[in-house]
Formats: C-alpha cells, sequence, structure tokens
C-alpha cells in the first residue's frame, strides 16, 4: 500500500502554535508515505520525513520567507526539477526521485491562484487563475514529453482552486478544460468525488497520477474535515489517496 497525504494548511505560519501542533497531528494521523503540502510553514517538521520547499518570497507568490506556497514531504534521495513555472511564480515545486516504493517518480506540487487573485487595474477576475493552469498543465505535458523523464511516472497535487466533481460550484470554465484536457491522455485524477456531505464543502484539491501508476493499482479517496474537535485547522478539507498494486 502507497499512501498519498495533501492539504492546504490554510498558512499554517500564521496559526497559533496550539493550532500547528494540531495540523501536525492530523497529518500524522494520515500515516502517509507522501506528503503535498500547501500554504504551508517551512517550520514544520513532521517526523521520519524530509522536507522540500517551493521557493521563497516573489512578487507573485506573495509569501513571506516564513511561509512555502508547496511544500513535499517525503523520506527518499530527491533532487529539484528545475521547470518555466517553478522559475516563474514560485508557486509550485517539482521534485525527481530516481527511486521510490511506486519505481522512479517526479512530483509535483503547487497552487493555483484562486479567483481574485492580484485582481485590479489591468487584471479581471480568475485571469491569474488562467494564466497559472495554462503554465501548469503546459510544465506536466514538458515533463512527461521529455525523454530524459521516460523512466519516470508523474504525480502531480495541490490546490487548484477549482472543483472537478461535475457540480461546476467553484472555479472557472477555461481552466477546466485545461485541466481535463491533461487528465485525458497520461494523467488520471483521483480526486473527483462529491465529498460535500463529509467535508462540509466541494473540494478544490486535487491529485493526478500518472496512468502507468492508475493502470496498474487500485485506489481509495478519503476526503477529512479541517475541523478537528471542533478546532478550525484549516479551510480546506485534506485528501487521503491509497494506492494498492493489483494482483
Amino acid at each position: 500500500m502507497f499512501t498519498i497525504a495533501l492539504w492546504n494548511l490554510e498558512r499554517s505560519a500564521k496559526k497559533s502554535a496550539d493550532t500547528r501542533k494540531a495540523q501536525q497531528r492530523q497529518i500524522t494521523a494520515q500515516r502517509a508515505n507522501l506528503l503535498l503540502l500547501t500554504e504551508a510553514d517551512r517550520a514544520l517538521d513532521i517526523e521520519g520525513f524530509q522536507g522540500h520547499f517551493s521557493d521563497a518570497d516573489s512578487a507573485e507568490s506573495g509569501y513571506p520567507v516564513v511561509e512555502a506556497a508547496a511544500g513535499i514531504y517525503h523520506d527518499w534521495d530527491a533532487k529539484p526539477l528545475r521547470i518555466p513555472t517553478v522559475e516563474k511564480s514560485h508557486l509550485a515545486l517539482c521534485l525527481r526521485f530516481a527511486a521510490s516504493p511506486l519505481g522512479p517518480l517526479i512530483v509535483y506540487c503547487s497552487i493555483i491562484p484562486y479567483k481574485m487573485w492580484q485582481v485590479g487595474g489591468e487584471v479581471e477576475v480568475w485571469q491569474r487563475h488562467r494564466e497559472s493552469t495554462e503554465r501548469q498543465v503546459a510544465d506536466w505535458k514538458s515533463i512527461l514529453s521529455d525523454e530524459a523523464n521516460a523512466g519516470h511516472s508523474l504525480i502531480v497535487g495541490g490546490d487548484f482552486n477549482q472543483t472537478l466533481d461535475g457540480t461546476d460550484r467553484y472555479g472557472n470554465a477555461v481552466s477546466r478544460d485545461m485541466l481535463e484536457g491533461a487528465f485525458s491522455s497520461r494523467l488520471e485524477c483521483l480526486t473527483r468525488g462529491d465529498y460535500s456531505d463529509v467535508v462540509g464543502r466541494h473540494n478544490v484539491d486535487h491529485l493526478a497520477v500518472d496512468r502507468r501508476i492508475s493502470a496498474t493499482h487500485n485506489w481509495r479517496t478519503t476526503p477529512w474535515t479541517g475541523t478537528v474537535d471542533q478546532r478550525r485547522l484549516s479551510d480546506h478539507n485534506g485528501l487521503t489517496v491509497q494506492l494498492e498494486r493489483r494482483a
């Protein structure tokens, strides 16, 4: 069994010490092999894991140096993979793993900004979301088409600020079409469910895996609420995806 957990921590570094500790407990309770965290605290320590983070503050990312738009926690040897979106916006992080329980991997964790990001002047509602979606989808396609990555499977995940459960409750139609186009070929999205009955909101955080993985594994996606024991830990629900190799 290989388990992946993803969660937007709602700017964890700005929360109280007690709330950060509760987030840490909730993350640890998922018993994941791989963690994809967004709006993360660079000081967050998860026992048994090493964390890599997206670059520090830039004009576009808007996050101070104590925070990270994206963080990947793992316990394997990793090397950063420098790609255009990572260089440009600091909203994404990409790591290459020569070996993992799933074989050679490339893992891409990111935020696609919400509809009001930098709105004003000549910037329209949803504009930055569409632009970021276009850049990130281009990254995924570039990774998959690069012969240097031929032996690696791709996993992408994070806060996409977009529902994909068929309800169209939140998101942008142009951005959704771009994501669906990416998910129609080499990637399979594992977080399409309507989890609102469980978590009280429509999910906008997503995980997609290379179809070489989905073709050989069964999966189960479990959502969990961002409020635990009446304490709001995040305005986002979390998701845990378990992958089990088929016999």
